[in-house]
């Protein structure tokens, strides 16, 4: 019991440790650093978090399924952690251009790893508390970008942007290092020990060709794909919706983020216990409702205290993450578990490039709207949270499926 504790909390410390990665060098410093240090455009940087995004989905598929013929996840887990960890030290050499590629390169193996350590979550946890398991390394993940604030923080303010790069590197390294080392995999009987690329791409399609015969899975993957074009989109320009329709202050913006933050946490322990009591695919569709709902308010609130209390719901929506991976995981072929995750990957980075983007060129078609034109790219948002919910009809019910598997 006490290894498994210890497991459970090694395996929620990578997504901490990630997590400073995430906040630190993708949405703060890193990108201010080539902007404003660095006199660069912000297209630049765009173009580089796209470029890297789109990589990782188109070889997400392959890295995973390579993973299942070799039957082994930590290896690659390590590997790619190691290796963004090593090009975040010296993302500030070789000025502009070089510091794009060492961060192409850098975001390309921190994205990567995710595949392996969402495998790794049933090494830790059994079908009747994947839910919480997952949840904690939600929650754990909220932590870890409010923790990299405090403690970066103090170190940009005297040193510059770039002197976040270093401390998170080994931040990123001594939160991940438990999980290499105390979450153990259980054997596999069946391994290639040799096998071709070539191979391993015709079974990604056979699997593709399988998926079109399954509605559960086409299900599930439009559902992510549908929500994480949304809460791509919302999360991305959150602060420009509040900014330029709203007229928050910086100090209430601040103030909304970290609430959305501490909330986002407790949404994904809440949501996690949830998916296991009541099912995972109920525990989605109702997340998507209230998603819907916060929508709606905020296409037609207009005062700063109605967008104050809708931060916080929009951090306990945010759960819906640790439930996702959950759901992904109890439908999932366990011999293809590592594909899985790979397609999984695809459909999220995928989303991830594609929700900004829609969001993006709604506004810029609408320019001549003014203000408007935010509330009806916020719209859009909502047709993509009412498309999930459609899709979510037509996956499995897990709630019976933990139920046969208790008893």
């Amino acid at each position: 019991m006490r290894q498994k504790r210890i497991a459970i909390l090694s395996w929620s410390l990578y997504d901490f440790a990630n997590s400073i990665f995430s906040v630190n060098i993708l949405s703060l410093y890193f990108p201010l650093w080539i902007v404003v240090t660095q006199s660069g455009k912000d297209f630049l940087y765009g173009f580089v978090v796209s470029a890297s995004l789109l990589t990782v989905a188109l070889g997400g598929p392959l890295a995973g399924a390579i993973s299942d013929r070799k039957g082994k996840r930590q290896p690659f887990l390590i590997f790619f952690t190691l290796t963004a960890i090593f090009f975040t030290f010296f993302l500030n050499k070789g000025g502009l251009y070089g510091g794009l590629f060492l961060f192409f390169l850098a975001n390309f193996s921190y994205q990567i790893s995710g595949i392996f350590y969402n495998t790794l979550l049933k090494e830790v946890a059994k079908t009747e508390n994947v839910g919480s398991i997952s949840g904690y390394g939600v929650a754990f993940g909220y932590l870890g970008a409010i923790s990299s604030l405090l403690i970066v923080r103090p170190l940009v303010e005297k040193g510059g942007y770039e002197a976040s790069f270093i401390p998170t590197a080994l931040l990123y390294l001594i939160f991940a290092l438990p999980c290499f080392f105390f979450v153990k995999e259980s054997p596999r009987l069946k391994r290639e020990e040799s096998f071709s690329i070539i191979e391993v791409q015709k079974k990604i399609f056979e699997t593709l060709k399988k998926l079109k015969e399954s509605r559960g899975f086409i299900s599930f993957f439009i559902t992510y794909f549908l929500a994480t074009n949304a809460i791509s989109a919302v999360t991305a320009f959150m602060a420009i919706y509040v900014k330029k329709v709203v007229g928050l202050m910086d100090e209430e913006m601040n103030t909304l983020f970290i609430l959305s933050t501490i909330f986002a946490a407790i949404g994904a322990l809440i949501s996690g216990k949830l998916g296991d009591k009541i099912g995972h695919k109920q525990t989605i569709g109702f997340i998507l409702i209230i998603w819907c709902l916060v929508i709606i308010l905020a296409l037609f609130a207009t005062s700063r205290s109605v967008y104050l209390l809708l931060g916080p719901l929009v951090g306990l929506c945010l759960g819906v993450w640790g439930v996702a991976r959950a759901l992904g995981l109890i439908i999932a072929p366990p011999e293809k578990i590592g594909e899985f995750f790979g397609l999984y990957a695809f459909a999220g980075k995928s989303a991830e490039v594609l929700g900004p983007l829609v969001w993006g060129l709604i506004a810029f078609l609408l320019q001549d709207f003014g203000i408007l034109k935010y509330r009806l790219a916020l719209l859009g948002v909502l047709l993509f949270f009412i498309g999930s919910l459609i899709a979510l009809r037509w996956i499995p019910d897990t709630k019976a499926q933990n139920k046969d598997k208790r008893e």
